[in-house]
C-alpha cells in the first residue's frame, strides 16, 4: 500500500505547487544552493575545509557536474 500512499502524498505535494514544476534554470540554482550548502554544513560540522565530493549514483547530469567542479575547483 506504499505505492498507494506515495501517489496520495504526490497529489497533495502537486496541488500545493498549482502543479507547477520548476524550470530548468529553477533546478540548476536549487542544486547549486544544495551543493554550497552541503559543503558549508560538512565544513562547519567537522571543523576543516571539505575538499571533496562522493556523488551518489545517477544524480547528476552535465550541467550539474560542472556546478559541482566549479565549486569544488582549487580546494
Amino acid at each position: 500500500a506504499w505505492r498507494d500512499e506515495l501517489f496520495v502524498l504526490a497529489g497533495a505535494h502537486g496541488e500545493q505547487s498549482g502543479g507547477r514544476h520548476e524550470t530548468r534554470e529553477e533546478f540548476l540554482v536549487r542544486a547549486r544552493a544544495e551543493l554550497a550548502d552541503s559543503r558549508r554544513i560538512l565544513s562547519e560540522g567537522l571543523g576543516r575545509d571539505v575538499r571533496f565530493l562522493c556523488w551518489p549514483g545517477g544524480g547528476y547530469d552535465d550541467e550539474v557536474f560542472d556546478a559541482a567542479a566549479e565549486l569544488y575547483a582549487g580546494t
